[in-house]
C-alpha cells in the first residue's frame, strides 16, 4: 500500500509540475466569455456606459448591451464584474524589451500593447508566440534594429544610400512593423523614407538628422513633413522648437508646423524624470522605493548594477555636465500642455528598460506627469488608448471598446475618470481574448 501511495504521489507531482502557470482555459483564443454588471469607458467619448454586459468570442468583442437586457450565450463563461470599470488596455509606445521574462511586467500593469524600439529576431518570435496564445504578454509592434550612421553592436549602421535601401528591404522581408531612425545624414534619412514608403513601413525615431541641433527652420519643416509616423522624446523636440522659434518664449509658430505635419509626438517623460532623480539624489536614489522595484523586477539584466554605474558616473559630472543633463521637467510639462491644446497627437512612451525605468510600472509614472501637465483623466486615458492606436494605425481594431474590435481591455476597481491612479492595479486584463483574472495577476506579481 505504501509503495502504491508513493507512486501515486510521484505521478501527481509530475502532473502538477508540468501544468502551465495559467489555466489552459484562459489560453484558448476561441473561448466565449461574458462580462456582466460592468461600467464601460469606451473612449469614443467622455462617457461611462453603466451596468453593461460585454461578450467576447474568438478574441473579438461581439456584443455590448445593458445587463439584464443583453443575451448571454449559454455556453459562455460568465464573469460578474460587480460594478467595476472596463476600458481599453493601455499602450506604451516607446519600450525596449530586454527579455521574455519582462513581458509579464506589462500585463500586471494593464498594458496590452507595446511598441518595441530596437528589434531583433527574438522580438519577432515573441510577437508570434503572443499572437498565437502560446506566450503571455502584450501585443508587440516592433521596429527593426535602430538604423543610424553611428556605431553600435545592437544597431544597424548605414553610411551609403545603397545600405539604407538594403536595410529597409531587409526589415520588410523579415516582418518588422516599422523602421527606427537615429543620427543620420540628411540624404540617407530621406532615402530611408523613400524606400520605406515602397513597403508601406512606418518610420519613427528621434529627430533623425545627425549632429548638433541647429537653427534651420526649413530642415525642421522637411523632417516633420517627410512622412515620419512619430518623433520620439519630447525634450529633444522642445529643444528644436526653442532653437527654431522666433522667440524661446513663443513657440506658437513651430507648434503650428508640428500640427500641420500630422506627426505623432511620443513623450518619453519617465526616462528624463528618472535621470533627474538620479542627478538630484545620487546615492539617496538607491534608498527610494524605486530600488526595491529594480531589485524585484529587473535583476534578470542586472538593472541595479546598471543604475549604480549610472549614479557613479553622475557623481563625476562637473557643474556644466550636470546642468546639461538636468532637465527642467516643468518646462517640458508646459510644452506638453501646449502640444495637447494645439490638437497634436500625443502618446505615452517610457523608454523602459532604461536604467531605473521599470517596464510596465513606468507607464503610471508617465501618465501621472501628464496629470501634472494639466491634462484631465479622460485626456490622459485618451492618449494611452485612442491616440496610441491611431499612431499605430490600428484604430480599426484597438483603442476603443466597440463591437468588432479586439478584446484588449483592462478592468479596474474604481473610476479612472475620477482618479487616474485607479489604473495602477488592474483586477483583470484581457489580451486578444486571453483572460488574466485577479488571482492570475496576483500570482504573476508574486512570481515576477
Amino acid at each position: 500500500m505504501n509503495r502504491f501511495i508513493n507512486i501515486l504521489i510521484i505521478i501527481i507531482s509530475v502532473i502538477l509540475i508540468n501544468q502551465p502557470l495559467w489555466p489552459q482555459r484562459q489560453a484558448i483564443d476561441k473561448e466565449l466569455t461574458a462580462f456582466t454588471n460592468v461600467n464601460i469607458l469606451p473612449m469614443t467619448d467622455e462617457i461611462i456606459l453603466k451596468n453593461m454586459t460585454l461578450v467576447v468570442r474568438d478574441g473579438k468583442i461581439i456584443r455590448i448591451g445593458k445587463s439584464g437586457e443583453t443575451k448571454v450565450p449559454q455556453e459562455a463563461t460568465i464573469i460578474d464584474c460587480g460594478g467595476q470599470y472596463l476600458l481599453p488596455g493601455l499602450m506604451d509606445l516607446h519600450t525596449h524589451i530586454r527579455n521574455k521574462a519582462n513581458l509579464n511586467l506589462y500585463i500586471v500593469n494593464g498594458i496590452t500593447t507595446v511598441r518595441n524600439m530596437n528589434g531583433t529576431p527574438a522580438h519577432l518570435r515573441w510577437q508570434s508566440l503572443i499572437n498565437q496564445g502560446k506566450l503571455p504578454g502584450p501585443k508587440i509592434y516592433t521596429a527593426g534594429p535602430t538604423t543610424t550612421s553611428e556605431s553600435s553592436f545592437s544597431w544597424r549602421r548605414v553610411t551609403t544610400l545603397e545600405q539604407a535601401q538594403e536595410a529597409v528591404q531587409s526589415y520588410a522581408k523579415s516582418g518588422y512593423d516599422m523602421v527606427k531612425v537615429y543620427e543620420l545624414p540628411r540624404n540617407i534619412f530621406f532615402a530611408i523614407m523613400d524606400e520605406a514608403k515602397k513597403f508601406d513601413l512606418p518610420v519613427t525615431g528621434h529627430y533623425p538628422i545627425a549632429g548638433e541641433y541647429k537653427k534651420d527652420l526649413q530642415e525642421f519643416k522637411d523632417v516633420l513633413n517627410s512622412g515620419m509616423n512619430s518623433v520620439e522624446h519630447i525634450e529633444e523636440l522642445y529643444t528644436l522648437c526653442q532653437i527654431n522659434s522666433v522667440s524661446p518664449n513663443d513657440l506658437s509658430h513651430v507648434i503650428r508646423i508640428i500640427k500641420e505635419s500630422n506627426i505623432t509626438v511620443t513623450t518619453v517623460l519617465a526616462r528624463k524624470y528618472s535621470l533627474n532623480k538620479m542627478i538630484e539624489l545620487e546615492d539617496a536614489y538607491l534608498d527610494s522605493s524605486m530600488t526595491s522595484m529594480i531589485l524585484n523586477y529587473v535583476s534578470s539584466y542586472k538593472g541595479l548594477s546598471a543604475v549604480k554605474k549610472q549614479i557613479s558616473e553622475i557623481k563625476e559630472y562637473d557643474a556644466e555636465t550636470r546642468s546639461e543633463n538636468l532637465t527642467d521637467i516643468k518646462q517640458l510639462l508646459n510644452f506638453l500642455n501646449q502640444l495637447h491644446k494645439a490638437g497634436i497627437n500625443i502618446v505615452p512612451g517610457t523608454d523602459s528598460h532604461w536604467y531605473g525605468v521599470i517596464a510596465g510600472f513606468s507607464i503610471h509614472e508617465e501618465l501621472s506627469l501628464y496629470s501634472e501637465a494639466g491634462l484631465n483623466p479622460y485626456q490622459i486615458l485618451r492618449a494611452a488608448t485612442f491616440n496610441s492606436a491611431k499612431a499605430l494605425d490600428i484604430l480599426d481594431r484597438a483603442g476603443t471598446i466597440e463591437v468588432g474590435k479586439d478584446a484588449d481591455f483592462i478592468i479596474v476597481e474604481n473610476n479612472p475618470l475620477e482618479d487616474i491612479g485607479a489604473l495602477k492595479i488592474p483586477v483583470g486584463v484581457m489580451i486578444g481574448g486571453r483572460w488574466f483574472g485577479k488571482m492570475d495577476l496576483k500570482l504573476m506579481r508574486e512570481t515576477l
